[in-house]
């Protein structure tokens, strides 16, 4: 915005009277050189009272402008570069055992389909005391579960001996890789006092 601008006349136009007519009167239009969208239009009105004939009077105006531009917004940059690829989400497949008080028995499976191809990086079973040792199974959606021939931990099942916890990478010979719509067995394999487990496979 500019406070105090410098006006100059751009034009003048002119009134008569006559004794048919107290006032004839032009109207005009303009578009300065070089005036662009954003241009700002300031203007002031200067007026003068000028007799008529027969005495009467009119006011005579004139109209001075100036024009003044912004600014004008800058160029948009340029795009960024694209950033890296985000982490592959992790799907957590797994069951709990829950002997209502009573020890687990070996035996006890959960069965279940998994809806999402990934493939398996981990696993973390829990106990509330004792010894257990899990067996996985997993078969291709069908028309009939999975049974212990369909395992896929080799000899690395899922255990824990000591402790109440464990989380394990190491997958030695397992069948890591999981289609869509696999069905799973968890099985328990082997428990000795624990009246509750879980077993849960990280899935990536």
């Amino acid at each position: 915005m500019i406070d105090n601008p410098t006006f100059t006349a751009l034009s003048t136009q002119s009134c008569t009277a006559s004794a048919s007519s107290q006032l004839t009167y032009k109207t005009f239009t303009f578009t300065p050189a070089g005036a662009v969208a954003t241009d700002r239009l300031y203007w002031k009105l200067l007026a003068d009272t000028t007799a008529l004939t027969g005495g009467a009077t009119f006011d005579l105006i004139s109209l001075e402008f100036k024009i003044g531009g912004d600014g004008g917004g800058g160029t948009v940059g340029a795009t960024g570069a694209t950033g890296a690829t985000g982490p592959a989400a992790t799907f957590n497949i797994g069951a709990a055992f829950d002997g209502g008080g009573s020890a687990l028995t070996t035996g006890t499976k959960v069965y279940f389909t998994w809806a999402s191809a990934c493939t398996i990086s981990a696993w973390n079973a829990t106990v509330d005391t004792g010894t257990i040792t899990f067996d996985i199974w997993k078969i291709a959606t069908g028309t009939a579960i999975p049974t212990i021939t369909n395992t896929i931990v080799a000899s690395s099942s899922p255990a824990i001996s000591t402790g109440t916890a464990k989380h394990s990478t190491t997958l030695t010979s397992w069948t890591t890789t999981v289609s869509a719509n696999d069905i799973f067995a968890f099985n328990i394999s082997a428990v000795a006092s624990a009246t509750r487990a879980s077993l849960v496979l990280q899935c990536q």
